[in-house]
């Protein structure tokens, strides 16, 4: 089961997961008909009705897109140095046990 949200829209979804990163998420069939969801390939938008409200997901424009990237890409490169931080901090201790 996983769980997501899109603006104010929150979901859970039973398949399987693919470890990836990515900028968008895949919303397969039997998701569309569980939710009766229209979708239109002219304007890539899906419509639906969940607890009671519409709820339209559009996708990202060209500058949302490049924005996203750039946070992953922070966020990658903080997780990096947090982690280069902790071998370094580990590597110091094992060489004054020696």
């Amino acid at each position: 089961m996983i769980c997501f949200s899109i603006g104010k829209y929150v979901d859970e979804i039973l398949f399987d997961v693919v470890p990836m990163e990515a900028s968008r998420i895949l919303l397969e069939r039997h998701w569309q008909y569980d939710k009766v969801v229209v979708h239109s390939g002219v304007t890539t938008k899906f419509s639906f009705v969940h607890k009671g409200k519409k709820v339209t997901l559009t996708p990202l424009s060209p500058s949302e897109i490049c924005e996203d990237q750039i946070k992953m890409r922070v966020k990658r490169e903080q997780e990096k140095n947090k982690s280069d931080k902790k071998r370094e901090k580990h590597e110091r201790r094992e060489k004054k046990e020696e």
